[in-house]
């Protein structure tokens, strides 16, 4: 599961994907600029380093991290 909280507060949605090699994609399309906070759980835990701040200086198309677990 993953969350994406804006500097205004408001939510984006997330795509997770299973890239069937050990690791998952997640990717999403910001709409402001500032620090947004993704959160990362599996089985219901963060995953090492989440939340992660993500610094938009400039609106982009997609964000996409990837992670093995």
């Amino acid at each position: 599961m993953a969350t994406v909280d804006n500097p205004s507060g408001a939510h984006t949605d997330t795509l997770v994907t299973d890239n069937e090699d050990g690791t998952y994609s997640v990717s999403y399309t910001p709409f402001e600029e500032g620090i947004h906070t993704l959160s990362v759980k599996f089985g219901g835990d963060h995953i090492p380093g989440s939340p992660f701040k993500v610094s938009l200086r400039f609106c982009i198309r997609r964000a996409q991290i990837s992670y093995p677990l």
